[in-house]
C-alpha cells in the first residue's frame, strides 16, 4: 500500500512539475527570436555547416559542440526549438534533482517535492531565453542532476550490478556537464554531502556515517578529479576567464588579498543566490507590465497555488511529521554549503553575480539555495503559515519569470522591426560597408548584434568562404567614435570565434531609431537632417555617414521568416521608408503616389522630421499648399526642433517654386539654422 501510494506521489508531483514549468515558461516563448551570441553561431553555422562548432568551442569549452552540432542538425536556424529543447532540460533536471533529493530523505516527501519545484521555478537564472547560446548550460545542469541522482541510486543499491551500471553513467555524464561549464563543478558538493547523509541515515552517528561514507566518495571521487586533471594539466584554454591555471595564479601572487576578497565576494553571492533572487529581478522587469497582461500572470500563479493547494492536501496527508522526521539543521547545512560550493568557483574565476547581466552564475548555486529555503520553510510549525510563504515564492517566480520573457519578446520584436525596416528602405548595401546602428530599445552590447542580421538579410552566407562577413558594425560609443576620428580610412581586424571580421572605417552607413515611436532613419552626411529624440553619441557618427553605400536600384531583400518573423504590417513606417527610398532615386511621382496612400490611410509620423522626404517632394512639384499644411501643424505642435532642421535643409536647395519658397521663408523665418 504503501509503494503504491509512493507511485501514485511521484506520478501526481511529476505532472505537476511539468504543468508548473508550462504555465511559466511557455506562454510568450514563440514570440523570442535570435539574442546576443546566438547572432553570431547560426551565422558560423549557415556559412560552414554544424562541424564549424568545433571551431567555434575550440578556444575554451570544446565540449559544447557534442550539444550544438546535433542541436542544429535537429533544430536548424529556429529559435523556438533551441528554446523549447533549453525549457525541456530544466525540467528534466528538476526531475532529476527531485528524484535524488527523495533518495536522501525518503520520509520529508512534501520537503522535497517543494525544493524540487522552487528549483525549477528558480526567478535569478533569466538566460534559459536565450536557447541557442545556453543550450549547452541547461543541458549541463540536466546532466549534472542525473549524474548526482545516479549516484546516490548506486549508492543505496544492493545489487552490485546497479552498483557498476550507475557508477558508470554518473562519471560519464558528470564529466560531461563539467566539459559543458567548468565554473559548474561546484555541485559536486550536492553529491559528496548527499552520499554523507545517505550513510548518516543508515547509521545515525555522524562519526559512524563519515566512516562508512569513504568508500562511496572514493568510488566518486574520480568523477571531479579526472576532471580536474583534464581541465588543468592537459587543455589550454586561450580564454582568461575560463583558464583555470590563470585564475589561480592570482591566488598565488597575493594569497592573503585575493582570499579576503573572495570572501567577502562569497558573502555577497550567497546573499543575492538564496535570499535576492526572488526581489531584485522582478523589481528591475515588472516596470513596463500592462494591467491586461499583470492579470493574465496573476492568474496563472493563483491557478497554481490552487492545485499545488489541492495536491498538498490530497496526496499526501500528515505533513507535519515532516518537520521532526529529520533534523532541521541536517537540511539547512546541506543547502548552504551547496549554494557556498557551487559559488566558489565562480569567485575564482573572477566573476560574480549580477542580476542584470550575469545571472548565469546563480543557476549552479539555485539548486542549493532552494534547498536552504525549503528546509527553513519546513522548520516553520503553523502549516497555514508555511504554505502562505510557499505561494508567495511561487507568485514572483511565476511573475518574473512571465515578465522576463515578455521582455525579451518584446526585444525580438523590436530587433525584427528594426531590419524590416532597413529592408523596405535599402534594396541592397554595398559590400565592405561599416554599420553604425542604434537600436531604439537599448544599444547593441556586441558588434555582430549588428552585422549578424544585416548579413543575414543582404549576404546570407552559404558556403565556407562567406565566413568572412561582407558587412561589418561599430557600436556607436565614444571609444568607437575615437578610433573612427583618428583611423578614418583603415581597416580594423577582430576573430570573432573563428569568424575574421574586416571593419572598413572608410565606408560608414549610419541608422538609427531614435525612439520606439519613431521609424529608423538613414543618415547622410553631407545633408543632416536629425530627429529630436536622437542620442548625442549617434550624432557624431552621423557626419561619416556615406548614403551612397545604399545600392538604391533592385529588388528588395526580403529577410527570412524562420530568423525574423512574418512582415510588419504596413503602417507609416513601411511608407516613410519607401518614400525615403524613392526620395534617394529622386522618383518625386513615387512620393507624392505615396502621399496620397498615406493619406487615405490616416498614417501620420510621431517623430515630426520624418516628414521631411514627403515636404522634399512636395517642394519639387511646387505644391505649396501641402508643404504649408504641414510646415502649420509642426508649428502649431511647436515641433521647434524638428522644423529649424527641415529649414535649415531647404537653405540648401535652389530654385525653388516661389510660392514654395514663400511658404518655406513664412515659417522659417525666426529660425537660426545652424547645424546642430
Amino acid at each position: 500500500m504503501q509503494k503504491q501510494f509512493t507511485q501514485k506521489w511521484i506520478f501526481l508531483g511529476t505532472v505537476f512539475l511539468i504543468i508548473a514549468s508550462a504555465l511559466t515558461y511557455l506562454p510568450y516563448l514563440h514570440r523570442v527570436g535570435y539574442l546576443y551570441d546566438d547572432w553570431y553561431l547560426m551565422y558560423a553555422a549557415k556559412a560552414k555547416g554544424p562541424a564549424v562548432f568545433w571551431e567555434v568551442f575550440a578556444i575554451d569549452r570544446p565540449m559544447r559542440a557534442l550539444v550544438m552540432i546535433p542541436a542544429y542538425i535537429l533544430f536548424k536556424e529556429n529559435p523556438l526549438y533551441y528554446n523549447l529543447n533549453a525549457y525541456l532540460m530544466h525540467v528534466l533536471s528538476a526531475i532529476s534533482f527531485w528524484w535524488g533529493l527523495r533518495m536522501l530523505w525518503p520520509r520529508a516527501p512534501k520537503f522535497t517535492f517543494i525544493a524540487a519545484l522552487l528549483f525549477l521555478l528558480y526567478p535569478g537564472f533569466l538566460s534559459q531565453l536565450n536557447g541557442i547560446d545556453y543550450q549547452s548550460q541547461m543541458v549541463s545542469l540536466a546532466a549534472a542532476m542525473t549524474s548526482i541522482a545516479l549516484s546516490f541510486w548506486g549508492a543505496k543499491s544492493r545489487n552490485p550490478i546497479i552498483q557498476l551500471f550507475a557508477l558508470f553513467l554518473a562519471a560519464i555524464l558528470g564529466w560531461f556537464y563539467m566539459g559543458l561549464v567548468e565554473y559548474e563543478i561546484g555541485l559536486e558538493a550536492l553529491r559528496f554531502l548527499g552520499l554523507y547523509i545517505l550513510s548518516l541515515h543508515e547509521v545515525w552517528e555522524p562519526r559512524k556515517a563519515l566512516s562508512k561514507s569513504w568508500k562511496r566518495i572514493l568510488l566518486n571521487l574520480p568523477i571531479p578529479s579526472v576532471f580536474l586533471i583534464w581541465r588543468v594539466f592537459f587543455f589550454h584554454s586561450e580564454r582568461g576567464a575560463t583558464d583555470i591555471g590563470k585564475q589561480l595564479s592570482v591566488l598565488i601572487d597575493a594569497p592573503l588579498l585575493t582570499s579576503i576578497r573572495w570572501f567577502f565576494r562569497l558573502l555577497t553571492d550567497l546573499w543575492d543566490v538564496v535570499f535576492l533572487a526572488w526581489g531584485t529581478q522582478i523589481s528591475q522587469i515588472n516596470r513596463d507590465l500592462r494591467i491586461r497582461e499583470l492579470f493574465l500572470m496573476t492568474g496563472i500563479a493563483a491557478l497554481l497555488i490552487l492545485l499545488l493547494y489541492v495536491l498538498m492536501r490530497v496526496s499526501y496527508p500528515n505533513e507535519e511529521k515532516e518537520i521532526s522526521e529529520y533534523p532541521w539543521a541536517e537540511r539547512v547545512f546541506f543547502g548552504l554549503l551547496a549554494v557556498i560550493a557551487a559559488q566558489i568557483p565562480v569567485i575564482m574565476v573572477g566573476r560574480e553575480v549580477n542580476f542584470s547581466d550575469f545571472s548565469r552564475y546563480a543557476l549552479a548555486g539555485s539548486a542549493g539555495a532552494t534547498l536552504l529555503i525549503s528546509a527553513i520553510l519546513y522548520t516553520i510549525p503553523l502549516e497555514r503559515l508555511r504554505f502562505s510563504l510557499i505561494a508567495t515564492f511561487l507568485t514572483i517566480a511565476v511573475l518574473t519569470h512571465q515578465t522576463n520573457t515578455l521582455r525579451y519578446a518584446q526585444a525580438t520584436e523590436n530587433l525584427r522591426d528594426f531590419w524590416w525596416q532597413v529592408s523596405w528602405r535599402a534594396p541592397q548595401i554595398a559590400e565592405k560597408t561599416t554599420l553604425v546602428v542604434r537600436y531604439a530599445i537599448a544599444p547593441a552590447p556586441e558588434d555582430y548584434l549588428i552585422w549578424g542580421p544585416a548579413n543575414m538579410i543582404y549576404y546570407p552566407p552559404t558556403e565556407p568562404e562567406d565566413i568572412i562577413p561582407k558587412l561589418s558594425a561599430l557600436i556607436p560609443n565614444q571609444e568607437n567614435f575615437l578610433v573612427l576620428s583618428a583611423s578614418h580610412g583603415k581597416r580594423l581586424f577582430r576573430d570573432r570565434r573563428s569568424i575574421p571580421v574586416y571593419t572598413d572605417l572608410s565606408h560608414i552607413l549610419v541608422l538609427s531609431q531614435p525612439s520606439l515611436t519613431s521609424c529608423v532613419h538613414v543618415f547622410d552626411g553631407k545633408h543632416l537632417a536629425i530627429s529630436p529624440f536622437e542620442r548625442e553619441s549617434t550624432i557624431l557618427f552621423a557626419q561619416y555617414s556615406d548614403m551612397s553605400r545604399i545600392l538604391p536600384w533592385g529588388e528588395s531583400r526580403i529577410p527570412h521568416l524562420t530568423v525574423f518573423g512574418p512582415e510588419p504590417p504596413h503602417n507609416w513606417c513601411y511608407y516613410y521608408q519607401k518614400a525615403s527610398l524613392a526620395r534617394q532615386q529622386q522618383n518625386w511621382d513615387e512620393i507624392l503616389h505615396l502621399a496620397d496612400e498615406v493619406e487615405q490611410h490616416g498614417f501620420k509620423p510621431r517623430d515630426p522630421i520624418e516628414w521631411l522626404p514627403f515636404l522634399e517632394a512636395y517642394a519639387h512639384q511646387n505644391k505649396a499648399q501641402e508643404i504649408d499644411r504641414i510646415l502649420k501643424k509642426m508649428s502649431d505642435k511647436r515641433e521647434y526642433f524638428a522644423l529649424s532642421q527641415i529649414c535649415r535643409f531647404f537653405e540648401d536647395q535652389p530654385q525653388l517654386g516661389q510660392e514654395t519658397t514663400e511658404v518655406i521663408t513664412r515659417y522659417c523665418a525666426g529660425f537660426k539654422t545652424t547645424s546642430p
